[in-house]
């Protein structure tokens, strides 16, 4: 059994996840701040900042906010988890330069994103050694206080991204595509047992319910516009309580320019949801800033949203507590490619403009972050 509370974000990059291969996963997290209702409630210092005088009370990690900081790095913004700067008197500090935001908005998105991304990665990582690993438990839950903690709730009963993004990656039945090492690598890499860099990428398929299921896949390698680049079909037959792992072929698992091209992997029977691999981090990716068409409408129980993607929208969440602190949302956490459209509910009793929904600070996703 593996229990990981310290992996990340304390001393390495979440990409540390990929090297542990446990029988179970136990109480492994990452913080985030709640909602940002729930956050300005508390919270008054004046300008907000990550390191204000009552930012810093409610953050219940010792040095928390210079570990999220120091996590974003490589991902969210430049440079590396390691790297520090030196002050004037020559002291050292954990921050560095790309470390700041210049908007305490953006800095509570990427936050919230972040934690979201990192418990995605960790669980499909986890999930996709089935059967060797039979579980994942993530800390926590909800949470007791209103403060950055490593809840998916916030202490109001707001649902932060990471809570959509569960909803998806401990779905009963999960694709997704994982890096791994094929047996020739091993043969010429491993030494004494050292593991070696992946040198593959596979598609796996598990199917944790009582049914079996059976379909084609159909993977592409596609660009950020849609272009496809390379196509393999692969037939999967999975009884209950089972799972496949199929390697992609070179032409479909090898970038030719990894910041603007993705995998997608799509079934042709229903049960399973589709998967993307992305070829860079965000940071690293060629994401148009406004990638979203957006209609918002008042409706019986308060509104919806209708998005339509003109390019690639990579990880969409609408803070509608923003807008009315009592909103909550149906849907969040949704990646659309190009000519996709996606439809949510806003549950509201507030009578208010319908565009305050798609407001940019409200209506949120990661290519906004690339710098």
């Amino acid at each position: 059994m593996l229990i990981a509370p310290d992996i990340v974000p304390v001393a390495a990059d979440y990409r540390k996840y990929a090297d542990y291969t446990p029988r179970f996963a136990d109480k492994f997290g990452y913080q985030a701040p709640p909602a940002w209702s729930t956050l300005t409630r508390v919270v008054h210092d004046e300008p907000l900042d990550p390191f204000g005088d009552q930012m810093l009370v409610h953050q219940k990690a010792s040095g928390g906010n210079y570990k999220l900081a120091r996590g974003m790095r490589s991902h969210l913004t430049p440079d590396d988890i390691d790297d520090v700067s030196f002050k004037a008197d020559g002291s050292r500090d954990w921050l560095i330069p790309t470390d700041k935001w210049d908007d305490i908005e953006d800095w509570h998105w990427a936050c919230q994103l972040q934690q979201a991304q990192t418990i995605r990665f960790g669980v499909e990582h986890m999930r996709s050694l089935e059967p060797i690993n039979a579980g994942a438990l993530v800390w926590q839950l909800n949470d007791d206080l209103p403060v950055v903690s490593w809840s998916a709730v916030d202490y109001d009963g707001h649902r932060k991204p990471l809570w959509y993004a569960s909803r998806d990656f401990f779905a009963p039945r999960l694709a997704t595509i994982q890096p791994r090492i094929s047996q020739q690598q091993w043969d010429a890499r491993s030494w004494e047992g050292k593991r070696p860099a992946a040198d593959k990428l596979a598609l796996v398929v598990l199917n944790d319910t009582r049914e079996p299921w059976a379909g084609t896949w159909t993977v592409e390698r596609r660009t950020l516009e849609g272009e496809v680049l390379a196509t393999q079909c692969i037939e999967v037959s999975l009884g209950a309580v089972d799972h496949a792992t199929v390697y992609l072929e070179p032409e479909v698992a090898t970038f030719t320019d990894a910041s603007s091209e993705i995998i997608v992997a799509v079934a042709d029977q229903p049960g399973f949801a589709r998967a993307v691999f992305n070829g860079a981090e965000v940071i690293g990716q060629k994401l148009q800033a406004k990638p979203l068409d957006v209609k918002v409408e008042k409706a019986a129980q308060g509104y919806t949203m209708t998005l339509t993607a003109h390019a690639y929208a990579r990880d969409v969440f609408c803070m509608a507590d923003k807008v009315d602190a009592d909103a909550s949302m149906d849907g969040g956490m949704v990646t659309l490619l190009p000519g996709e459209s996606v439809t949510w509910s806003i549950s509201s009793d507030a009578d208010v403009d319908p565009e305050r929904f798609a407001a940019p600070n409200v209506l949120r996703c990661a290519n906004e972050l690339k710098r």
